[in-house]
């Protein structure tokens, strides 16, 4: 018989029944299990009992099948989805065909009619195994009912392997072939049918079994071990998918079958450090929090965080109106009378100047700030605007109304920068180490400068997994091209922490772990995207490539924290602190005037120019690769976190 017959005979009727309304699916099993218990009653007395002569052994199976069934009902035998029952479904029958038959039993001695103890077990044999064994088959035809399923491994034999596995099996949209452990005292055996394997024989049965999905059902693995399974299994070409985080499960905001992709964030973080909640909610808890940038990356976590630390108030400080009512949405669902929303420019000091002292407030973060690289290198009046200007006026104004606490979220771009964006931003930083030396100033005023954050607006994932969704390529500035990376939440902590510990213009640096290869990024990606990557130079279908377009303007190869001296250490062990050197106040206005006026004129020729001629460092990206790799792989040494430091 040709295959796709096959499969859809065998799958016709219990799709067929799966799609039955309920009350008819208990119609089918009475009538089912009518069947079955006439069945069993008259197969019992033929074998054992003689025949069927006496009215009165009628009668008795007429009460056999209408007890059995009435039997059934009161224990709900009739409650249970078939496609979903196990062990506990047979022994209800166990028990139901126990009952019954010694019923049976007392009736037949009540009339008088006697036959031999055999006839009682064969009796019930032979119903368990009917109701009993129909049941598991029809369970059986359901699981392999629909062969246009995606044909899957689940990787964890455990608990949340089970319970996923029940899940799938609830619908038709996955067909669950094995089970893939690392446990060697389960290999070989079974689990509801299923063959347990190792981890050595992925590619075998990947190959063999047309497999097309491998799901991790280890919702609380590591981030190590979850990169040693990746290492496994990125080179097989079949997607990875996920099982949600055990917290997310455990609260009901995600069941177990909602498999997601893998996040290229798990494989790059480092394992969580518990946060000190003193740290955390020293400059938050019954004061009142401004964040600036509230609808950007770094900001709207800053709220999510700030506002679970009992503020008095939160104020949410945006230009996008998109970006404001986003964070203000999502926090006011339970924190309505915590938050204000204020729509508008840091540029704008008469504004802020009226919040502040209106509302009271007592500390800011100023995460504001235009950050894309390209972008501000080709609009450049307006980074130098918001990013300094708008940062010295709020500096001013939360001088004047006397906020206790200040911390700009910088940049690694800030350090011997090669583009608007970092020039900006080293200024912003330059301006804050200024303020702090004030003697009117009670303020405490800090910054905190950190690399790249996955998953924020421009980060390159989102955009990578947008091209691998067209066939690629994706597109990498150079081979070697490589860059920090934190996870937003990790970010967010440890910069609310480190505001807790300034004092007067320290630098706080945070522990960016280790360096990646942004083309490395991009290899993982395809691998647990389950697509293959194109090693050659040709395009190839169903492969994708990885294309280098070049260094774009103002653009290193590397980046680095530390401008110059010695780190130390702090209450926290990923974050770092220095006091690094500045400029002269008077010599840095009469800077500021300059840039000023370069500003209203519009003249990038000479902004860029001042800019170089300033003492921030400023050199646009005129200098060679090699020059640009050397340099700065030595300042990353020096600013590592090991710790000698």
């Amino acid at each position: 018989m040709d295959n796709h017959l096959k499969n859809y005979i065998t799958s016709a009727w219990p799709r067929l029944v799966n799609y039955l309304p309920r009350p008819a699916k208990k119609l089918f099993l009475l009538v089912f299990d009518t069947v079955g218990l006439i069945f069993s009653f008259v197969s019992a007395v033929l074998l054992i009992g003689g025949g069927l002569s006496n009215p009165n052994v009628l009668n008795v199976g007429i009460l056999f099948v209408f007890i059995g069934l009435f039997v059934g009902k009161l224990l709900g035998v009739y409650s249970t989805i078939i496609r979903f029952s196990g062990a506990h479904l047979l022994q209800l029958i166990v028990v139901t065909q126990f009952i019954i038959t010694g019923i049976t039993f007392a009736a037949f001695a009540i009339l008088n009619i006697t036959f031999q103890y055999v006839f009682y077990l064969v009796l019930f044999f032979i119903s368990v195994a009917f109701l009993g064994g129909g049941r598991l088959i029809a369970r059986q035809l359901s699981y392999n009912s629909y062969k246009s399923a995606i044909r899957i491994l689940i990787y964890g034999a455990g608990s949340a392997g089970i319970q996923l596995l029940s899940s799938l099996r609830q619908g038709w949209n996955y067909e669950v072939v094995a089970f893939i452990d690392d446990d060697n005292r389960l290999h070989g055996k079974k689990i509801h049918g299923l063959r347990v394997i190792g981890s050595s024989d992925l590619k075998g049965i990947v190959n063999n079994a047309d497999i097309e999905m491998i799901a991790l059902a280890m919702p609380a693995v590591s981030r190590k071990q979850l990169r040693k399974i990746v290492n496994k299994i990125d080179h097989l070409g079949v997607r990875l998918k996920t099982v949600p985080q055990i917290s997310d499960i455990m609260d009901g905001k995600s069941p177990i079958d909602n498999l997601k992709e893998v996040d290229v964030e798990e494989l790059l973080g480092r394992e969580p450090v518990a946060p000190n909640e003193t740290l955390l909610a020293a400059n938050i808890s019954k004061k009142v929090v401004l964040v600036t940038g509230a609808g950007g990356s770094i900001g709207s976590e800053l709220c999510r965080q700030i506002i679970t630390r009992s503020p008095a108030k939160l104020i949410l400080v945006d230009h996008s109106e998109l970006g404001l009512y986003a964070i203000q949405e999502e926090l006011e669902v339970k924190w309505h009378s915590l938050i204000k929303p204020i729509l508008g420019s840091v540029c704008d000091q008469q504004l802020m100047r009226i919040v502040m002292k209106d509302e009271s407030v007592d500390t800011v973060y100023h995460a504001a700030a235009y950050k894309h690289v390209p972008l501000v290198e080709f609009n450049p009046f307006a980074g130098i605007f918001n990013n300094v200007f708008g940062t010295q006026k709020l500096l001013q104004a939360a001088a004047e109304t006397g906020v206790s606490s200040f911390m700009l979220i910088s940049t690694d771009k800030a350090v011997r920068p090669t583009n608007i964006m970092g020039a900006s931003k080293r200024l912003a930083e330059i301006l804050c180490q200024l303020a702090s030396t004030k003697e009117n100033i009670s303020m405490r005023i800090a910054m905190v400068r950190f690399g790249n954050v996955l998953g924020s607006s421009g980060s390159v994932i989102p955009k990578f997994r947008e091209q691998i969704k067209r066939g690629g390529p994706i597109t990498v500035t150079h081979p070697e091209i490589t860059r920090y990376f934190m996870v937003i939440p990790e970010a967010a902590q440890l910069v609310l922490q480190a505001s807790s510990m300034a004092e007067k213009g320290e630098v706080f640096l945070l522990d960016m772990g280790e360096p990646v290869k942004i083309a490395d990024l991009a290899k993982n990606l395809i691998r647990l995207s389950g697509h293959v990557l194109n090693q050659g130079v040709e395009p190839q279908h169903g492969r994708i490539s990885i294309e280098y377009t070049g260094l774009r303007p103002g653009e290193k190869l590397y980046e680095e924290l530390l401008i110059s001296g010695n780190t130390k250490k702090t209450q926290h062990e990923r974050i770092r602190k220095i006091n690094e050197d500045y400029p002269a106040e008077d010599k840095f206005n009469s800077f500021l005037s300059q840039l000023n006026m370069v500003c209203q004129k519009q003249d990038e020729v000479a902004l860029r120019d001042l800019l170089s001629k300033g003492e921030i460092g400023y050199k646009a990206e005129k200098q060679s690769i090699s020059e640009n790799n050397d340099s700065n792989k030595n300042v990353i040494s020096d600013s590592s976190f090991e710790a000698k430091n």
